[in-house]
């Protein structure tokens, strides 16, 4: 999984202590995925999440932080209201909401009714209604689910915007996540499970690395993603 970003910032930290300390998270981690059965598989990633910790990488774009903010995802920039925009929508505002530095996130719904009404490309007129100081906007295009006919592997090519409602519709941070795949290595039988958890599984793990750059994060707990999809053909 690929990604770039606008602005570009160092993260490059001495990574002797985290090192050493991968493997028994890692032991930890394979030990909660052999115990956890596939009917569990959105509860495993986010226990995984938890259970390999590690130092924290800083946000990418922390001016978010203290201030209201409004999340728009579409998908084939072309509708916002499709199951995977709204799966995901939901779930970066309670990431932000929840690991964000006192980030007020509008509510979902609240964006909903007001992109029905002035539509979706009026960023500015969107953000001075919702009274928020940053409009979050995620696109989705050519999402898949399979690669294949047996194999569940989901790829997209995602897209980040963040605007500055008060300097109208410029473009104050944006990054690139191409052909994002889930599990990078492998996949899912397709006897394993089927579209609706694994289109839950997918877009958990995206909206995860999204909203992850408005605040601090493990890497460290990349290590056991595809340990969770893998899991599934194994229960």
């Amino acid at each position: 999984m690929t990604n770039s970003a606008v602005p570009l910032r160092s993260s490059v930290r001495p990574w002797g202590r985290t090192l050493g300390s991968i493997p028994q998270r890692l032991l930890i981690a394979v030990l909660v995925v052999g115990t956890i059965s596939s009917t569990g598989c959105i509860t495993l990633i986010s226990n995984l999440l938890w259970v390999i910790k590690g130092d924290l990488a800083p946000a990418e774009f922390k001016e978010v932080q203290e201030k209201r903010v409004a999340v728009i995802v579409t998908s084939d920039a072309s509708s916002t209201i499709d199951a995977s925009s709204v799966v995901m929508s939901r779930q970066i505002a309670t990431l932000l909401s929840k690991h964000g530095k006192k980030i007020d996130v509008v509510n979902p719904e609240e964006v909903d009714r007001v992109v029905s009404d002035v539509g979706f490309n009026d960023v500015t007129r969107i953000g001075t209604r919702l009274k928020a100081d940053y409009v979050i906007e995620v696109g989705i295009r050519d999402l898949k689910l399979k690669e294949g006919p047996t194999l569940y592997r989901g790829v997209c090519d995602c897209s980040l915007s963040v605007y500055k409602v008060a300097d109208g519709d410029q473009v104050v941070f944006a990054k690139e996540f191409p052909q994002f795949a889930y599990p990078m290595t492998g996949g899912v039988h397709v006897t394993e499970t089927n579209d609706a958890t694994f289109r839950g599984m997918y877009l958990s793990v995206l909206a995860n690395r999204v909203a992850r750059n408005f605040y601090s994060y493990d890497p460290t707990t990349d290590v056991g993603l595809d340990a969770a999809a893998s899991s599934l053909s194994r229960n």
